[in-house]
């Protein structure tokens, strides 16, 4: 049975999946707004969803990493999709201590100049990248459907 926290997720997957997602992010808000313990757990579950497909089809065991054709590698990247790319790779290579590391880093980073919270940028990254894996789930599952 699903807990509070999965099925709030899985209604913000589904919005963003449909299109909607602003209203999925909106779905997330209080899970992020009651601190730390509950974002890193919003978080793991959006990296689960994000490389479901890879965990599916290699099974469990294997130590994933992030990559980019950029020639800077990750570290040409904002630091919200570079946070949103290492936390997954981590967290579904069952690598808790650098997930909670990279955690920590964007939980105790000052805001940006513009005002920007690189926490709230760097869940909505994440939720970003499990979108585009359950829009891949769903379509998979729709090709291969009678």
């Amino acid at each position: 049975m699903p807990t509070p926290t999965q099925d709030l997720v899985l209604t913000a997957l589904a919005r963003g999946v449909a299109g909607d997602q602003p209203g999925g992010i909106k779905v997330l808000e209080p899970l992020v707004a009651a601190g730390p313990a509950s974002t890193y757990q919003l978080l793991g579950l959006l990296a689960e969803t994000t490389l479901q497909p890879a965990t599916s089809a290699n099974g469990p065991g294997l130590r994933y990493q992030a990559e980019t054709g950029d020639p800077a590698g990750l570290d040409g990247l904002p630091a919200h999709l570079q946070f949103a790319a290492r936390f997954i790779a981590a967290w579904v290579s069952g690598d808790e201590r650098e997930a909670a590391a990279l955690f920590r880093g964007i939980h105790w980073a000052p805001r940006t100049s513009d005002g920007d919270d690189l926490v709230v940028d760097s869940v909505i990254a994440v939720y970003a990248f499990a979108v585009a894996a359950a829009e891949h789930i769903v379509n998979q599952a729709e090709r291969s459907a009678p």
